[in-house]
């Protein structure tokens, strides 16, 4: 049997999060990044966004291309795991 793939336009849920449609999450393995509602301190300890910034990230990495995920498995949330 081979590996598990999808393919397909993706939208960024947070930092290292998409979805496949409105339905199919796949979480990125190798990676992790702020929570979405997370706030960081900068370098003089001001707070600022960090969990927008990296979902900001992630969508202009992904914007108008067409991805290719190989589902590696489920996290403990029963979210699929994946290296895209």
């Amino acid at each position: 049997m081979g590996e598990a793939t999808l393919s397909g336009k993706a939208y960024a849920y947070d930092g290292d999060s998409i979805f496949f449609g409105r339905k199919v999450e796949v979480r990125l393995t190798g990676i992790d990044a702020p929570e979405l509602a997370q706030t960081c301190h900068d370098g003089v300890g001001a707070l600022w966004p960090c969990g927008k910034a990296a979902r900001e990230a992630l969508r202009r990495m992904i914007q108008g291309r067409t991805l290719h995920c190989t589902i590696e498995g489920k996290d403990k949330y029963r979210r699929l795991l994946g290296v895209c």
